[in-house]
């Protein structure tokens, strides 16, 4: 599910801001679920983000990238799919540990197929997108929170997630934003940057059924996720000293396989990395936009 910058630090940063806790060992079985609770939440959330049994889940997004600069209405660019890969494996302590890569592409504005070239609406200018490679991502989850593997949690926290519940719809949601320097700062890179600092905002909300949740016979339940992300431009985009930022908005949900998504992404998925599926590692992600970009298309250069 992403991001302006990097999916992986997307999720990852999500996991921080909607995880649960480590001290009580989270049940398995639930007829009726307290979300107040923490043990009940971290539940839930597993059961609806992954599965409790620590079965590989595949979620399929697709979505939009926007343009949006000062005095013009908000731009779409190009299409933007991927396929994430995630296991939530049960601990003894209860809690859940977590691993995700996620291998996705931008693509033809109109149709969604994968091409290495794509024409910048503003600039006229025909760009080059990169792929999306991101992960391995690994966190525990718990009821006193999520943290990274083999980080110190913190006893002293209890989840509280902002469970929403209208008749057999729930959902929660998380924002959260971040910054740091940019690798290819304007003075140096003029074409690819217009800022020294990069910034993000992303926001999350998962959505599932009550009724599903709360059904002992499953281990998984049917998600859905909308993903917004506002964010310091791209490089790729090359937008110089254009003002302005960009907007990635995706939905996903989860697949039982492949062939559930789209015909492009299977189709990107085949040519590209067809064993994608089979590796236990498939890649090591090349870190936030800017930091892939400058490796892959300037330190291999120089």
């Amino acid at each position: 599910m992403a991001s302006a910058f990097s999916r992986r630090t997307a999720l990852a940063t999500a996991a921080v801001a909607s995880a649960l806790p480590l001290t009580a060992k989270a049940a398995t079985k639930r007829s009726k679920i307290d979300f107040t609770k923490p043990e009940d939440s971290l539940y839930a959330v597993v059961k609806l983000r992954g599965d409790l049994s620590g079965k590989r889940v595949l979620q399929w997004y697709t979505g939009t990238l926007s343009l949006v600069v000062p005095g013009k209405l908000p731009t779409p660019v190009c299409r933007y799919q991927g396929i994430i890969r995630t296991n939530w494996v049960p601990q003894p302590d209860g809690s859940y540990s977590y691993r995700t890569f996620d291998l996705g592409f931008f693509g033809n504005l109109e149709t969604g197929e994968y091409v290495e070239k794509v024409t910048n609406p503003l600039t006229g200018e025909i760009v080059e997108p990169t792929q999306v490679r991101d992960g391995p991502i690994s966190s525990i989850y718990s009821v006193n929170g999520a943290f990274p593997n083999g980080a110190k949690p913190d006893f002293s926290k209890k989840l509280n997630l902002p469970w929403i519940v209208s008749g057999n719809d729930v959902w929660y949601s998380a924002s959260f934003g971040f910054e740091f320097a940019n690798v290819l700062p304007p003075a140096q890179y003029p074409k690819l940057s217009s800022t020294d600092k990069v910034v993000q905002r992303s926001q999350f909300t998962y959505k599932g059924r009550l009724s599903e949740l709360e059904d002992e016979s499953l281990t998984s339940a049917p998600m859905e996720t909308i993903m917004v992300v506002t964010s310091t431009i791209h490089p790729w985009l090359m937008m110089g000293q254009m003002p302005g930022m960009q907007q990635i908005q995706t939905f996903s949900h989860k697949i039982a396989k492949v062939e559930d998504s789209s015909r492009e992404m299977q189709e990107f998925l085949a040519r590209v990395m067809p064993d994608y599926l089979d590796k236990e590692t498939p890649f090591e992600g090349a870190g936030n936009s800017f930091e892939a970009y400058k490796r892959q298309r300037i330190d291999k250069q120089g």
